[in-house]
């Protein structure tokens, strides 16, 4: 068994609810046992980790687990717009960190690009941000589990897990970033995975240098900024018919690969086996 810290007794609720739902959906996740407080007791399981692997090797076992997560419907209150403000809100909050490191116009530019690339409505679900090879084993009968279940939540955003997954997985081996968005797209939900592809790409880029400016000390934040400044640079160049366009070479490859996919006539497969 493994007992883990989550950050409030009612996060611990939720994940253990979630669990229990994704059990039902035969979705492959470690049981939970019991909740104590903020704490969680859950099944052990033994197997083979991804991490010791070539991540390019799982690409398609990844897409196929995260849709199966995205994938198991559930019923909640939410909101696109409301949840597209509060990203807008949290990065007006930060705009301290931000310009710690980063020029008055720099920032403002940001803040103006995320609200014009913001997509107009979000699927809703059952996310999990940290589906990559660190966070996977393999079991005796060949399924995937995720062992690290901490941000399991409901939520909307599909794509930002996916991006995550995506450049965490990949960052070392970019040339394999849109097969993975490929494969991601042959599932449903995922099969408008390029809906808001300069937003999320942003907000990724945007969540990492806050995150190694404020947690971190800016040891890795100089990268970061740099794309962001890219950003605004492209910008400002563009004319007025054409998007920014983050990662170019990136969305043309994805595009490619997507065509190069025998899909059916919904836009993608379903996750369920």
């Amino acid at each position: 068994m493994k007992l883990y810290w989550v950050r409030t007794p009612e996060s611990a609720q939720s994940i253990a609810e979630i669990t229990s739902l994704l059990e039902t959906k035969e979705v492959p996740i470690p049981k939970v046992y019991k909740q104590i407080g903020p704490y969680l007791l859950t099944q052990w399981i033994e197997g083979h980790p991804l991490r010791k692997e070539l991540p390019f090797r799982y690409a398609k076992t990844m897409a196929r687990y995260q849709a199966h997560i995205h994938g198991a419907r559930v019923d909640f209150p939410a909101d696109s717009s409301q949840y597209l403000q509060k990203i807008i809100h949290l990065f007006q909050k930060k705009k301290t960190v931000l310009l710690s490191d980063m020029n008055t116009a720099e920032v403002d530019s940001l803040c103006s690009i995320l609200q014009e690339e913001a997509p107009t409505s979000l699927s809703k679900g059952i996310r999990h941000p940290d589906i990559r090879t660190y966070n996977l084993v393999r079991n005796k009968d060949g399924y995937i589990y995720s062992i690290d279940n901490e941000n399991l939540h409901n939520g909307m955003g599909f794509e930002y897990d996916i991006f995550k997954s995506a450049y965490f997985t990949f960052r070392k081996t970019p040339w394999h970033i849109p097969p993975y968005l490929a494969e991601c797209a042959c599932y449903i939900p995922h099969n408008a995975v390029l809906k808001g592809w300069d937003f999320w790409n942003l907000l990724f880029y945007i969540d990492r240098f806050l995150f190694e400016t404020e947690e971190k000390g800016g040891k890795d934040a100089e990268s970061y900024k740099k794309t962001l400044q890219e950003v605004i640079s492209l910008r400002r160049k563009r004319t007025s018919k054409e998007g920014i366009l983050f990662h170019k070479s990136l969305y043309d490859a994805t595009i490619l690969h997507i065509h190069k996919r025998a899909q059916t006539a919904e836009g993608g497969r379903p996750w369920s086996r």
